[in-house]
């Protein structure tokens, strides 16, 4: 095992910049993460949107004609 110094000040200059790069990924994954949440809506909201009911939704999803994920139970479009 090899042991190295190295003043102080230069340690404290590598956390700095450590601790920058953390913050930018942080903020980077946090404004993926509410892009992706303004793409995908909920069932509710596309009836809502497109003034049709449940059971015309699970049509449209059944025939292939809307494209859909699936999170647990829960549908998004």
């Amino acid at each position: 095992m090899e042991v190295l110094t190295i003043e102080h000040s230069a340690f404290q200059q590598l956390i700095n910049k450590i601790d920058a790069m953390d913050e930018y990924i942080r903020k980077v994954k946090l404004e993926q993460q509410s892009s992706l949440d303004d793409d995908w809506v909920d069932g509710q909201a596309v009836c809502e949107y497109l003034c049709i009911c449940d059971k015309t939704l699970q049509r449209l999803r059944s025939a292939g004609k809307i494209t859909y994920s699936t999170i647990g139970n829960k549908y998004y479009y």
